[in-house]
C-alpha cells in the first residue's frame, strides 16, 4: 500500500500540479493557522460554526 507521503511525491512531481500546489501555499497555511485554533480552543466545527451563525 502506498503511503500519504509517496502519493503525494507522486503527484507533486507533475510540474502543473506543483506550481498550482505551490500557489495555493498561503491558503493551506490560513486553513491549517485556523484548525489549530479551533482544536486548541475545543471546539468542534459544528460549535464554530453555530457561534458564528453559519452552517458547518
Amino acid at each position: 500500500m502506498t503511503g500519504l507521503n509517496d502519493l503525494k511525491a507522486k503527484i507533486l512531481a507533475d510540474p502543473e500540479v506543483k506550481a498550482e500546489y505551490d500557489r495555493l501555499a498561503p491558503e493551506f497555511e490560513i486553513a491549517e493557522t485556523l484548525i489549530r485554533a479551533r482544536q486548541r480552543a475545543g471546539l468542534s466545527q459544528a460549535e464554530v460554526a453555530k457561534r458564528m451563525g453559519a452552517a458547518q
